[in-house]
């Protein structure tokens, strides 16, 4: 019953542990910049290891749970505009040999993406 739920919530992406999503943001490229190194804080045991403002690119990784050995979060971040920017997120397992992390970088990237839309 659980995954008949996921699975018409998330529209085939459920069987990937490496997800991704991309979306434009409306704002100045410092604040949506500074938006997105807080959203890998809004993940449990989130941290924030390398960003470069220049390059537009933030990397992260979550701690070990239950449900993973943790995960790589990746941002690259692309200015369009002066008022635009297009967001790419992705969420992978740590351990490239992973094939199951129970829906884990499927909640990451939507935990992320709730934060960035201000849904969260």
């Amino acid at each position: 019953m659980f995954y008949l739920k996921i699975m018409r919530r998330h529209a085939g992406n459920v069987y990937s542990v490496c997800q991704s999503q991309k979306i434009m943001i409306h704002g100045s490229y410092g604040a949506v910049f500074d938006r997105c190194l807080e959203a890998i804080k809004q993940i449990n045991k989130g941290q924030i290891l390398t960003e470069d403002r220049v390059l537009g690119r933030i990397h992260g990784k979550t701690g070990w749970t239950w449900r993973s050995f943790g995960e790589n979060i990746e941002f690259k971040l692309i200015k369009t505009n002066e008022e635009d920017i297009e967001t790419i997120y992705t969420s992978a397992p740590i351990m490239g040999w992973t094939l199951a992390d129970y829906g884990k970088n499927y909640d990451n990237i939507d935990i992320i993406s709730k934060y960035l839309t201000g849904e969260a």
